[in-house]
């Protein structure tokens, strides 16, 4: 889901300038993948298009999103098409004369959408690296792997908690 919706903001908002970094210079998409250099991509798919966009920003170039759309792997275009696609439209009774209720678009607020992508899917990261030796421990014999696997479970909830403090969200496990 959250290796989804990196894509889906790199699709969408991957040539747009990013406003509130070096005068807005640097586009999204680069920003974007620089800040999940360490993050593996478990979805191939999702992968693939990773590497198209990395591939393209080693050569000072951005992909053009039809790149994706008409790409000779059906299950890229596939995933292209599905995000690119407007799931939601908003009613025209929502803004006008009577109500004037304004409703922002993500658009407004791409710097929380590019970092709360990044810090979700680390999180997620995180917490299935926790999980696993959580897992490990359950089996472990061996005093010595033991101690060194606590000491990287708590590294792993300690940082987990870094993550969800930049979230806003409250760790209750």
């Amino acid at each position: 889901m959250q290796e989804r919706e990196i894509v889906r903001i790199l699709l969408h908002y991957g040539d747009q300038p990013a406003s509130w970094e070096n005068h807005g210079e640097i586009p999204i998409a680069p920003l974007l993948l620089s800040g999940l250099n360490d993050v593996s991509f478990d979805d191939p798919t999702c992968l693939s298009v990773i590497t198209i966009y990395r591939e393209y920003i080693a050569r000072n170039e951005l992909p053009e999103v039809r790149v994706f759309i008409t790409h000779s792997d059906r299950n890229i275009a596939d995933l292209a098409i599905d995000l690119l696609a407007t799931k939601y439209s908003l009613s025209p009774n929502w803004n006008d004369e009577k109500r004037k209720i304004y409703v922002s678009h993500e658009s407004e607020r791409l710097e929380d959408l590019v970092y709360g992508a990044i810090y979700r899917l680390k999180k997620r990261k995180v917490e299935q690296q926790i999980f696993r030796i959580r897992e490990e421990l359950k089996t472990e014999t061996d005093e010595a792997n033991m101690e060194i696997m606590l000491a990287n479970y708590q590294k792993l909830k300690d940082v987990s908690k870094l993550i969800a403090d930049k979230l806003g969200t409250i760790v209750i496990k």
